[in-house]
């Protein structure tokens, strides 16, 4: 730790390498007898280094008669220290009251050219942040009417609130009490909506460190942008209302998702999401990718994983998708795969390469391929990876590479329309338009979510037939895809190749999939995978898929009974769980009516879930071995094999 003094003084971490930074008791560490464990922590962007400015630095790690005291290795008091500008303007703003201030950063707490001393730190992150007084998040200096949009968006939390279940209500005290409301639309002017963009569109949004920093703070936390500040409590809560709103354009919407993850408690947030979010974040060592989700991961996966920026990346991937194994029995990181964005050499084709940003998105929460299974796996050393499951499903055809705009994805999914788009009927029942439409949003529609934001299958038919298909020019093309009711087909369709199957099934897969690569349904992974065989018989991971008629455990149960649907709902803590529903009692249950009922020794369990625990959980219990899961024991190999499902082991490279 170190003071900020009222001067230029800043920060301490000194530049010589041979010095012994273990005399630096940063935090967690107990501080030494009288010395005050408050202090706040930083959070911001480094920014370029280009032009670096010298600031003056008083160390106070040390003490003596319960004082800090400098560590005097010049004989001065103060040490200079080359700093970034963004960091530079931080701290000058900081610096607008007298009051001297402890403050932990780490560009200067951690010496950066030291990878020992990196290996060390990067687990003590975790509790600098967790036990700051209050974390500092640093936007940047005022520009682009930053002044106005932080105004704005202090007015708009102030407005709302939020439960642990993610549902919004109006505050006690608010002035616009149906702001809250997502039909509701705000009043704002277009020089509002452009600040507000502007300041979403920010590097800090974008940074792979500050995930964990804003979501460790406690309560105490404030937002800066120049000389504006807002507490971190009401402009999070701006962040869930505005990106609920039906009337925020696309580019706003895209980066208030982003942001948003910022605003969820750790332990409401997935292993797997955790790792898939630190992917579309930026840093300039890809190791943190994986070391900089530590401190919001399970502690369960955390201590399987030991820093080392020594290791080649494949190796730091390959690892830390081997500890997500061990530590869930879930293979929910297949679908994180990309044969066709990929750039860490030596990488096995089941590992996703978190160093480059996701083309397409993912479809983890809208997908049940396997139902509540568990995974059934064997690492055969140094990189292959057997799995169980299912091929659902053969290719037949696979358009070219996918759109990468909104307006590309009209031209494209005009073109990926089959023969008899409007005549004839689906092979997995139905019509081949509506199977048509459902794929190309991947299910999200009111009938299978109807607690979502998903708007009617037939609301959408209409939308298509009068508006989507018949949009030409550019003009008509660009309103078209950026019309709500456009939205999950941009998103979902981006960097998507439209697929067939050899039974006549449609869908959306991976760009770079070819006829004759396989969709699989394996255990402990919720979507479809598409797979290639190789010349030795292995096989590699493609990407992951969705092919209508052969979601919801279909590949593995076969279709559901005539008469039910599933359906998705939303348990007492928010989250997202797949239920079924009989159409002519209208009775709905978290029963799947394809497995037998539940029979001794298992026992269903009621308990809190746990910590970063997967979306799709639930808990059971083998009263006779005492053995606890956390997916239902009629998906186990075993008792589907009993029941005639035939498994096959995939051996993936």
């Amino acid at each position: 730790m170190f003071m900020h003094e009222p001067t230029d003084s800043v920060s301490w971490a000194h530049p010589d390498p041979d010095f012994d930074h273990s005399r630096i008791p940063y935090p967690p560490t107990l501080p030494p007898p009288g010395f005050s464990p408050e202090y706040e922590a930083l959070s911001y962007v480094w920014g370029s280094p280009d032009s670096p400015e010298i600031a003056l630095v008083r160390n106070v790690a040390t003490m003596a008669n319960g004082r800090p005291e400098t560590i005097a290795l010049t004989g001065k008091s103060f040490l200079p220290l080359f700093i970034t500008r963004n960091l530079a303007g931080a701290l000058r703003h900081l610096r607008r009251s007298d009051k001297a201030r402890t403050l932990w950063i780490d560009a200067i707490c951690i010496n950066q050219e030291d990878k020992g001393e990196r290996n060390h730190q990067v687990l003590r992150v975790t509790s600098v942040y967790t036990l700051a007084k209050r974390v500092i998040v640093w936007l940047g200096p005022e520009a682009d009417s930053s002044g106005l949009a932080m105004s704005t968006l202090q007015y708009l939390g102030r407005q709302i609130e939020v439960s642990s279940d993610t549902l919004r209500f109006a505050a006690p005290d608010a002035t616009e009490p149906a702001w809250h409301r997502t039909e509701v639309s705000l009043p704002y002017s277009s020089a509002v909506w452009a600040a507000i963009l502007a300041l979403f569109e920010r590097a800090y949004f974008d940074r792979v460190w500050v995930a964990q920093e804003v979501i460790l703070a406690n309560p105490e936390a404030v937002v800066l942008c120049g000389h504006d500040e807002s507490s971190w409590h009401t402009f999070s809560r701006a962040i869930v209302c505005l990106v609920t709103k039906q009337d925020v354009s696309p580019d706003l919407r895209r980066r208030l998702e982003r942001a948003r993850t910022l605003t969820w408690a750790p332990l409401d947030i997935s292993l797997f999401f955790v790792l898939h979010l630190m992917r579309t974040r930026l840093c300039s060592d890809p190791r943190d990718k994986v070391y900089a989700a530590l401190g919001i991961t399970p502690p369960g996966f955390a201590r399987l994983i030991k820093p080392n920026y020594q290791l080649p990346i494949a190796e730091v991937y390959k690892n830390a998708f081997l500890a997500a194994l061990e530590h869930s029995k879930r293979l929910v990181l297949l679908q994180d795969c990309e044969l066709q964005a990929r750039s860490v050499v030596g990488l096995p084709t089941w590992v996703p390469d978190w160093s480059v940003p996701r083309q397409s998105h993912l479809l983890s929460a809208f997908a049940f391929a396997s139902g509540m299974s568990r995974s059934h796996h064997k690492f055969i050393a140094p990189d292959t990876l057997a799995v169980l499951g299912r091929r659902v499903a053969t290719l037949r055809h696979a358009s070219g590479a996918g759109p990468e705009t909104p307006e590309e994805v009209v031209s494209h999914v005009r073109a990926w329309e089959p023969s008899g788009l409007f005549t004839d009927s689906y092979a997995a029942g139905g019509s081949l338009l509506d199977a048509f439409l459902s794929a190309l949003r991947v299910g999200y529609v009111y009938e299978r979510f109807p607690l979502g934001s998903a708007s009617h299958l037939a609301e959408w038919r209409e939308f298509y037939t009068n508006k989507f298909r018949v949009a030409v020019g550019a003009t008509d093309k660009e309103e078209v895809a950026h019309d709500k009711e456009s939205y999950w087909t941009t998103v979902f369709a981006k960097y998507r190749s439209f697929i067939t199957t050899d039974q006549g099934h449609v869908g959306l897969g991976p760009t770079g999939a070819l006829p004759g690569d396989i969709a699989c349904s394996i255990l402990g992974c919720n979507t479809n995978i598409i797979l290639r065989e190789a010349p030795d018989g292995r096989y590699s991971v493609v990407g992951e898929c969705y092919i209508e008629g052969l979601d919801d455990a279909v590949g593995i149960l076969g279709p559901l009974p005539e008469g039910w649907t599933k359906v998705a709902g939303k348990d007492s803590d928010g989250y997202t769980v797949h239920n079924f529903k009989n159409q002519s009692t209208g009775v709905i249950t978290s029963e799947d009516p394809r497995v037998p009922p539940l029979l001794p020794p298992w026992r269903a369990l009621e308990r809190e879930r746990d910590p970063g625990c997967p979306a799709v959980w639930a808990c059971f219990e083998n009263t006779t071995s005492g053995e606890v899961i956390d997916t239902d024991p009629r998906m186990l190999p075993d008792a589907l094999e009993q029941r005639g499902v035939k498994l096959e082991t995939f051996k993936l490279c």
